[in-house]
């Protein structure tokens, strides 16, 4: 089966409902630079002594209060792990290959600062068929999406539970 592409460009509807059902996928080396890029300018921002939320804040009533660079990496898994907050039944396989794609598309932009590492990681959950269990209720914030992608993430940082080729 041949592989598709992502870019964060030009996924469609029929790629990404592919992928969701077994298409191998791949990143695209224009991605890459890309995200490298926007990486560089994350850990700069990350280390200077001007406060950049949620990269070097805290979140939320503590965007004021500036993290020490020391203490960044465990900010960033306590809001992961804070936010891992929802409920019920699992997502289905389908939805859940289809969000961690999604995702995965979103990163590859090269708008989000995350490190590429991150990006392959989840590339390789992914083709390795190994899954996060999302439950399908709970919400975080306005967007509504945070709980999800929380539950999404755990399995990056060796939390959660998953779902690895259907056990």
């Amino acid at each position: 089966m041949k592989a598709i592409f992502l870019n964060g460009h030009d996924l469609t509807l029929e790629k990404a409902i592919a992928i969701s059902q077994g298409t191998p996928v791949k990143i695209s080396s224009s991605a890459r630079k890309k995200i490298s890029s926007s990486r560089k300018l994350v850990q700069k921002l990350a280390q200077g002594d001007d406060p950049y939320y949620g990269i070097n804040t805290g979140f939320g009533y503590l965007a004021n209060e500036k993290i020490p660079p020391e203490e960044i990496e465990l900010l960033q898994e306590n809001i992961i792990t804070s936010h891992a907050a929802g409920f019920g039944d699992p997502l289905s396989l389908f939805e859940t290959r289809l969000s961690m794609v999604l995702r995965l598309n979103v990163l590859v932009k090269g708008y989000t600062g995350v490190r590429y590492e991150l990006c392959k990681a989840l590339l390789n959950l992914i083709n390795a068929e190994i899954y996060p269990i999302i439950p399908k209720y709970g919400s975080v914030g306005a967007s509504g999406d945070l709980a999800p992608l929380a539950h999404l993430s755990l399995a990056l940082i060796g939390r959660g539970k998953v779902s690895y080729k259907g056990k």
